[in-house]
């Protein structure tokens, strides 16, 4: 896992460490060559994308790539015309894909257009539109294709990143009971297949959390044991290896042991878990 910190000073330090998950679960930390990333208002985004690191400072509009193979930084210019804050930012494949986010008008100013960036070309490309708001969203990738679950405009809904178009369609069970008065944060990860696991929690109601496992293609999906956690806003959940988490926020860091049988082509989600839904919505 590569990270990057930078201390805000009259004189500013800045240090990329790679961090490695030994056998014992036991962490090892070493620090590596990098730029200097300025990230003005806004904490620089990190996203694997193939055997590459991207780093973007996006209000500073200033992109790195860190190839792991070389050990290598290369810088990336911006594409014209890309100018939004606050972008929805994903990899599918050897693409690393910016979508949605705010104009430079004002914060309720929804931008819809998509880019992807090759690493194997590397160059810009426009994509399709995505149809909603990218705020108040979470997702992951399965192959080439990018779920995200988003409850933008108490609307809870999902939308699909599949061969540079989007889909999208609604929240049939609506896991979370949404209010204008919430503040909810979304965490996404891959589990096996077309499953994902999401995080969902609400700060209004104590930091309530619930832990989901999501069926990405029938939309079916089935409420896990929740974990103790504090606020997860601003939080990563990151594989650190085959069946180990690694969910990280400012506040608190969390090792999650999966259950190998939910990683395998054997788990399967039954309706079960709708059931729960409807009994607690009732309540």
């Amino acid at each position: 896992m590569l990270t990057y910190t930078l201390e805000r000073s009259t004189n500013p330090e800045h240090h990329w460490v790679i961090i490695t998950l030994s056998d014992d679960l036991r962490f090892t930390s070493a620090r590596i060559a990098g730029p200097a990333m300025p990230i003005g208002d806004t904490a620089a985004t990190l996203r694997r994308v193939a055997d590459c690191v991207v780093a973007i400072s996006w209000s500073e509009r200033v992109m790195g790539v860190y190839s792991i193979a070389t050990d290598e930084w290369e810088s990336v210019p911006f594409a014209d015309g890309l100018s939004v804050q606050w972008p929805y930012i994903f990899s599918v494949g050897d693409s690393l894909v910016v979508s949605g986010g705010n104009t430079e008008e004002g914060f309720n100013c929804s931008n819809y257009d998509t880019w992807e960036w090759s690493v194997t070309t590397p160059e810009w490309s426009k994509g399709g539109r995505c149809p909603r708001p990218l705020v108040d969203a979470a997702g992951s990738t399965h192959d080439l294709r990018h779920v995200i679950y988003s409850v933008c405009c108490l609307l809870p809904c999902y939308a699909a990143y599949d061969k540079h178009e989007w889909t999208s369609e609604p929240d049939i069970w609506a896991p979370v009971p949404v209010s204008d008065t919430d503040t909810l944060a979304l965490l996404a990860v891959t589990l096996y297949g077309q499953y994902q696991l999401l995080v969902l929690q609400a700060e209004e109601r104590g930091y309530a959390t619930e832990f989901w496992i999501h069926d990405t293609l029938s939309q079916d999906r089935v409420l896990v044991k929740s974990l103790p956690t504090t606020n997860v806003n601003f939080a990563s959940l990151i594989w650190l290896n085959s069946t180990t988490l690694l969910l990280a926020s400012p506040t608190v860091s969390l090792l999650i042991n999966v259950d190998p049988h939910l990683l395998g082509p054997e788990f399967q989600i039954s309706m079960v878990g709708s059931s729960n839904v409807l009994r607690r919505s009732d309540e």
